[in-house]
């Protein structure tokens, strides 16, 4: 697919996202419109005006996020409390709603108590031997 293609339709899916459930809305319409342009801009500006994997990551979770019911993202996007390029300049990390963000906190914990057990806590073999066999 040709670039100009991807990203219009990046700009579609961004706009989409910002519709929501305000379809018949022509103002919500419009101002989405506009704010999924700027936004794309902006992600396509952050990975070297190029069309590459990251890019197409990148729209996609602020795809994804927007999306979230449970995030307000959208609304302060649309109510000017978030300008389109600091929205394009968050991780994902960032843009998650709150609740996702602590269920992530406690899976990252979850996984690093399990990959310490202590059954892998185990000495090294080159620990246990005594470090002055062998020097008489």
């Amino acid at each position: 697919m040709p670039d100009n293609k991807i990203r219009s339709k990046s700009v579609e899916l961004l706009a989409h996202a910002l519709i929501g459930q305000d379809s018949s809305d022509t103002s919500v319409s419009d101002k989405s419109t506009t704010l999924a342009s700027n936004i794309e801009q902006e992600i396509f500006s952050q990975h070297g005006q190029e069309i590459n994997n990251e890019y197409k990551e990148a729209v996609r979770s602020h795809v994804f996020n927007l999306k979230d019911s449970k995030n307000n993202l959208r609304n302060r996007l649309l109510n000017d409390e978030l300008q389109p390029n600091a929205f394009a300049e968050m991780e994902s990390n960032e843009m998650a709603a709150p609740e996702r963000r602590r269920s992530n906190e406690k899976l990252r914990r979850e996984s690093i108590r399990e990959s310490m057990a202590i059954n892998d806590l185990q000495p090294m073999k080159r620990d246990l031997e005594d470090p002055d066999a062998g020097r008489d």
